[in-house]
């Protein structure tokens, strides 16, 4: 009879002493993680202890500043009205709670993709060269967007 047959045959035997050694194996495990493993979420310490590194990440912090602490919000739905909407309230609820956050910007907001929106949609639905072609047609025939604060320059 091969092992595996005996080990299972003996397990089936004494199958309350196999169920209580799981339980305090399971126990013990339990308690050994729960006192000796440690999260550090700090990502400048998850990567290396290495000192150089550290200096590294230090200096990249202070020459850049805005790279940490930043969150960016994608608002997804099923037409970009909809989803334009949202961004806004979202976006002036967060301008509020200026204790949380110092900054809100809005990527897709603003004259220029007010302007080009519509023909950015276009060239999704169409990206082959004909689309291209449809598409610089249309900027062609459009008045220009509105250059507000700035003189006109003229010749």
């Amino acid at each position: 009879m091969s092992p595996v047959v005996r080990l299972v045959m003996w397990s089936m035997r004494h199958c309350m002493f196999v169920m209580g050694l799981s339980l305090v194996l399971a126990l013990t495990s339990g308690y050994y993680v729960a006192h000796h493993f440690r999260i550090d979420t700090d990502t400048g310490r998850l990567l290396t202890l290495d000192k150089r590194w550290n200096t590294l990440s230090t200096a990249m912090d202070r020459a850049f500043p805005q790279r940490g602490g930043s969150i960016l919000v994608v608002v997804e739905g099923t037409a970009s009205e909809f989803v334009d909407t949202a961004a806004g309230i979202l976006a002036n609820a967060l301008k509020t709670d200026t204790r949380q956050f110092t900054a809100v910007t809005q990527a897709a907001a603003g004259p220029f993709f007010e302007h080009t929106r519509p023909l950015i949609n276009e060239l999704a639905h169409d990206p082959s060269l004909t689309g291209l072609a449809n598409l610089l047609t249309q900027m062609r025939d459009r008045p220009p967007c509105s250059r507000r604060g700035r003189k006109a320059r003229t010749r």
